[in-house]
């Protein structure tokens, strides 16, 4: 790796270099890898993978993933863990905070949609009668943090600063004061909004265990049961898996009908994101287990170790809940991601190493 950090300068020819090193080396393992492949990885590294912040100082992407191959998966199945490469989705800091400001503006739109506006009258005083009924609508609305890891501050400060007027900093409720004593602090709503950062399988929010239900969403209305009788509550994740919306459309109506609640729930992502291509069937709509990644994940399972948050998940051979992604954000990697790319148990290496957090 000297000769690599050496090209300080993020030149074309550093990046030429840098490429026809990569390449050489992958195939030098048994990886066939074409030079565009070489190039998209060296690109994303540089610009993204090396700045994930959980790995050690000075280490980069590159030097991990030839580890990553050669430690963990034999010469010929090197090619298929390669899919798996070619298929992360990646969201560095810079995309967390668009897609903070995207759902505060996600929301709007909601609340303009579903408040109807008739005036006579011309364009300026509909603009107007608009711009009134949404003051007013903001200032009756709640938001609440679901996580501790989705930048709440920085959602805060864009609500209050492109909209001044309706926000009291009482609008916006910190996940760790979900409880009976912050509800004398809020001010009068008629909307509660849940904000998340990611929902991958929907078990964390809501899931049903030993008879009972529970998760965030359960949680949260038996604390503030007296406060929202009547509210309509949204669940507002960043980014939403079509394994979790479609678990939680089918779970809520159950729920709501085994608890009796009253209260309209909807979902409002802001992003939707599949299965993996690289494990999914055709349509993308679930996993095939055909698939030689798919494969892959099943053979590896026995190198890991089900907690006890996992297994009320149902497990994670496919990542948690059955998700199926290759999700990573800068900050750390999902459990819904395939463990083949984080786990660190009986000496398996992993790419992106995730530090535990679940509360759920």
């Amino acid at each position: 790796m000297a000769s690599l950090k050496n090209i300080q300068p993020y030149t074309y020819r550093s990046f030429e270099i840098q490429t026809q090193y990569l390449k050489k080396k992958l195939t030098q393992i048994g990886v066939n890898i074409t030079k565009d492949e070489a190039a998209r990885i060296t690109f994303l590294s540089r610009r993204k993978y090396d700045n994930y912040d959980h790995f050690p100082l000075g280490e980069s992407f590159f030097v991990r993933l030839l580890t990553w191959f050669t430690k963990n998966f034999k010469k010929n199945e090197r090619d298929i863990a390669l899919e798996v490469i070619k298929n992360i989705k990646y969201i560095d800091q810079y995309e967390l905070k668009e897609l903070t400001k995207s759902t505060f503006k996600n929301i709007i739109n909601k609340i303009v949609i579903d408040v109807d506006i008739t005036i006579d009258g011309d364009w300026y005083t509909y603009l107007e009668a608009r711009n009134n009924m949404l003051y007013n609508e903001l200032r009756r609305t709640i938001f609440v943090a679901c996580a501790d890891d989705i930048r709440f501050d920085l959602f805060r400060r864009y609500a209050m600063r492109t909209h001044p007027k309706p926000f009291i900093k009482d609008n916006f409720v910190e996940y760790y004061k979900i409880n009976k004593t912050s509800l004398d602090d809020l001010p009068d709503f008629n909307r509660v909004m849940l904000i998340d950062q990611l929902s991958g399988s929907g078990t964390t929010m809501l899931r049903k265990e030993c008879e009972k239900w529970t998760g965030k969403l359960s949680r949260f209305l038996n604390i503030w049961e007296e406060k929202i009788e009547d509210k309509t509550i949204y669940y507002c994740p960043y980014i939403l898996s079509d394994v979790s919306n479609n678990n939680l459309i089918s779970k809520i109506p159950i729920w709501k009908k085994d608890e009796g609640i009253k209260n309209d729930i909807n979902i409002l992502p802001t992003c939707n994101i599949s299965i993996s291509p690289c494990i999914s069937n055709t349509e993308g709509t679930s996993i095939d287990e055909k698939r030689p990644v798919s494969k892959m994940c099943k053979k590896y399972y026995n190198k890991f170790i089900e907690d006890e948050h996992i297994k009320k998940g149902g497990g994670a051979q496919y990542g948690y809940g059955g998700a199926g992604l290759t999700l990573i954000f800068q900050s750390n990697c999902p459990n819904n991601s395939l463990p083949l790319l984080w786990h660190a148990y009986n000496e398996w290496y992993p790419l992106f190493p995730r530090v535990g957090h679940h509360r759920g």
